[in-house]
């Protein structure tokens, strides 16, 4: 029910472009990677795939009740927001050994200027030990609609974007070695390029602002 009321509110208030939402397998264990622009990332990722998703989300967030009770029921796993998380690392092993779907972002924390940044190590650590496959994400739009540091979203004049690359098989990730969460970022910054210019053409160059404005220089 709240993945479907969260799916026409977007769907209502930012017309979003999604692309490839088909891509995430509909079975098996199964990371999704994505860029993290706002709060509206976590049920804009998982309003657009058949299977129910596994959230990682920091402790912080857990400190209300109320909330503790509404995101802990939907499938939301607390991380340390500081130093490394052994109880959340092993709760994410189980939810891929259960053969669930797991979204990270390996950035750690929304971007503060609408850009990508690196990706922290404590991911890779994630990828090797859950031995399995990939699913880039990339997003745009999303910084404009609520971007970090305000308090209520944007409710009209913004559009989203979103682009699932194919899966990456735990084989190529194993051979990738320590060079693993490179590919995944390179993949996740095609994706979110791809959606970048699919915003950009639906809006006429409007939107993502970011990219906007680099057009303009």
């Amino acid at each position: 029910m709240c993945r479907f009321l969260a799916r026409v509110a977007i769907q209502v208030l930012y017309r979003p472009i999604v692309v490839g939402g088909e891509r995430v397998p509909d079975t098996g264990g199964v990371l999704i990677a994505a860029n993290h622009q706002s709060y509206i990332d976590p049920p804009f990722v998982g309003c657009w795939v058949k299977r129910h998703l596994t959230f990682i989300a920091r402790s912080g967030l857990f400190k209300s009740a109320f909330m503790a009770r509404l995101i802990g029921s939907l499938n939301s796993i607390p991380i340390a927001e500081e130093g490394s998380d052994t109880a959340a690392m092993k709760a994410v092993l189980e939810a891929i050994a259960d053969d669930r779907a797991v979204l990270i972002f390996p950035e750690g924390s929304r971007t503060e200027d609408g850009g990508m940044h690196e990706f922290k190590r404590g991911a890779s650590v994630v990828v090797k030990r859950a031995r399995c496959p990939v699913v880039p994400v990339g997003i745009e739009g999303a910084w404009d609609a609520w971007p970090r540091g305000r308090k209520r979203p944007r409710l009209f004049g913004r559009r989203l974007a979103m682009v699932y690359r194919e899966p990456i098989p735990l084989e190529t990730l194993e051979a990738e070695g320590k060079g693993a969460l490179a590919l995944i970022e390179r993949e996740v910054t095609l994706a979110r390029e791809e959606a970048c210019r699919l915003l950009l053409e639906a809006t006429r160059g409007r939107l993502p602002s970011v990219a906007a404005a680099e057009r303009q220089r």
